[in-house]
């Protein structure tokens, strides 16, 4: 049990703990993308517009916890002074973006001391598109497709609707980056494919309201945000 401070090499002591524990600190908190893991206390009418706002196609998405996250940064920006200032541990399962390569190189096949992890946390099946695309660009297996695909809607389901600028920005670089690695047009008609099936967890109305929804004044005493 870590209850305290000198409690924290205890994971150390551990076998069963050994590379699924991780110290870290605030000068690093942005390399681990560790901000994901944070317990938040988000008032009661944010959470309700929330889900006002995003029906149950769109909170039930694996994705869903993203677009809350960067809803929650654009209310109250993190700084690492926010963040505690004494050591704590990241014991939350998070896949390194190298075990990433490594599954997406060996199309989707997961292996190695943190399989079961894995699988827990993400289900590449490949669909009927996925096999169409793989056919029509040579260089990727459907599988690949498939990650590539969830990997978009990860995206896309943090900013569509409430944020068009950040939406614009991320599918400008991000098709940019599909074509140079796997073929012209790539980029752009899987991105159509991802955004259609993303929208389609709203209705067009939800995402009308949703534009400049969350937007926030600055003031001296910090942010305050418009909540309707």
């Amino acid at each position: 049990l870590i209850a305290a401070t000198q409690d924290f090499d205890f994971w150390k002591l551990d076998p069963a703990l050994k590379g699924k524990v991780e110290w870290a600190s605030n000068s690093r908190s942005n390399e681990m993308d560790a901000d994901e893991y944070f317990d938040f206390m988000v008032p009661t009418v944010v959470m309700q517009k929330f889900f006002r706002l995003n029906p149950p196609n769109a909170t039930s998405s694996k994705y869903c916890d993203l677009r809350l996250l960067a809803i929650l940064n654009k209310l109250a920006p993190i700084e690492v002074a926010d963040m505690p200032q004494y050591p704590w541990l990241l014991a939350h399962y998070k896949a390194s973006d190298d075990n990433k390569r490594k599954m997406f190189d060996s199309h989707g096949k997961l292996s190695g001391n943190h399989a079961a992890d894995q699988a827990s946390m993400n289900t590449y099946k490949p669909s009927d598109k996925d096999k169409k695309l793989a056919q029509r660009y040579r260089t990727l297996s459907k599988s690949q497709v498939a990650i590539c695909r969830s990997h978009l809607e990860s995206i896309i389901i943090q900013y569509i609707g409430w944020d068009l600028k950040a939406c614009a920005r991320a599918r400008k670089d991000k098709v940019k980056e599909l074509n140079s690695l796997y073929g012209a047009k790539f980029g752009e008609e899987l991105w159509s494919q991802v955004e259609a099936k993303v929208e389609s967890y709203f209705n067009k109305s939800v995402l009308e309201e949703s534009e400049g929804a969350w937007e926030c004044l600055l003031t001296q005493e910090g942010y305050s945000c418009i909540i309707n």
